[in-house]
């Protein structure tokens, strides 16, 4: 069966974790959140693997990266004590789990399911280079349509304005980073399926949700212009 549906609750889950630990101003508040985050993280990682370490480690990397406090949020998440955290929760599985079965464990689940779907064609479940994006467009209906209009509003190329801008005003570039890691990850990928795409449609909500929050706030009567295309698509 397909656990890609909890991958996407767990790892969507830790990553909302991350940032609301992130933008907490008390120690105490901060790592309570970041407690929760490794919890879940390890949740993720019992339930997929290696990959729910990996999207995670380049969401949150290139996030804190790009706007400027890497070491700073490193520091504030204390990486040993997540990792204990993480390693009592998800490796006594693990260990049981190979102790039963042995080699035949490690080779088909961390090298089939996990380097071989990467790098070849696993089951026949292959694409083109835009299959992920199909499954965006058809999977994300009818709010796919207003996806280019969330992307274009928070202007992640304003690097110097976003490193200016208060923790808890930055859900927007995160949100940016998390979809885009993710889909460039799986469209690297070599197999495809469309349950991989999964991981990034909260992201994507939050694009969406943002988007129509600053309309409702503005209170405006008529819409922007820039969303007639969408609005057509989505009557189409």
């Amino acid at each position: 069966g397909y656990a890609d549906m909890l991958l996407t609750a767990c790892m969507g889950g830790a990553l909302l974790a991350f940032f609301l630990g992130y933008v907490q101003p008390k120690p105490t508040a901060q790592r309570r959140w970041y407690g929760a985050f490794y919890v879940l993280l390890a949740l993720a990682i019992l339930t997929k693997g290696p990959i729910a370490i990996l999207l995670p480690a380049l969401i949150i990397g290139g996030f804190t990266l790009y706007a400027g406090n890497l070491r700073q949020v490193l520091q504030e998440m204390q990486l040993l004590r997540g990792a204990l955290i993480v390693l009592v929760l998800a490796l006594p599985w693990y260990i049981l789990v190979t102790l039963a079965n042995g080699e035949a464990f490690i080779g088909n689940f961390f090298g089939y399911h996990n380097l071989t779907r990467f790098s070849s064609v696993v089951n026949a479940h292959s694409g083109p280079c835009y299959f992920h994006f199909l499954v965006i467009l058809v999977g994300f209906l009818p709010w796919s349509a207003y996806l280019p209009a969330a992307i274009f509003r928070i202007q992640p190329w304003q690097r110097k304005q976003w490193q200016q801008r208060s923790r808890s005003e930055q859900l927007g570039l995160y949100a940016v980073i998390w979809f885009a890691a993710i889909l460039g990850f799986f469209t690297l990928s070599v197999t495809k399926y469309f349950s991989y795409t999964l991981p990034l449609m909260p992201a994507a909500a939050i694009l969406v949700g943002l988007l129509w929050t600053e309309d409702i706030a503005e209170q405006s009567i008529h819409p922007p212009q820039r969303w007639n295309p969408s609005r057509w698509f989505n009557l189409g």
